[in-house]
């Protein structure tokens, strides 16, 4: 992102920065993520870059991945199909679990 200076100092001592305006990070809520996904991927493909937010604070940074980065790609730890993996039944309620999960925040 490129910087610059205004001219003259403001009242306090201090300058203004100001950005160029293609290189602004837009912000976009977590819904508007949610609903326009493949939009918004194919313009951070094109080198867009967002701020997610969520109730108006940022919460996560929408990026293309640098160019040197390759992405790691794990294998599954079971060779076995979905639908042979038991399933596991719990006593607590998700609801309870998220709850409590809510409150270590």
């Amino acid at each position: 992102m490129e910087l610059g200076v205004a001219p003259a100092p403001q009242g306090d001592g201090c300058y203004d920065c100001y950005t160029l305006e293609e290189n602004v990070t837009e912000q976009l809520a977590h819904r508007d993520l949610r609903n326009r996904s493949a939009e918004i991927l194919r313009e951070v493909a094109a080198g867009a870059s967002y701020e997610i937010t969520n109730h108006g604070e940022v919460v996560a940074l929408l990026t293309p991945p640098a160019p040197d980065v390759r992405l790691r790609v794990r294998r599954a730890t079971s060779r076995r199909p979905f639908s042979q993996i038991p399933r596991v039944r719990r006593d607590e309620r998700t609801e309870a679990a998220l709850d409590h999960l809510r409150g270590d925040r």
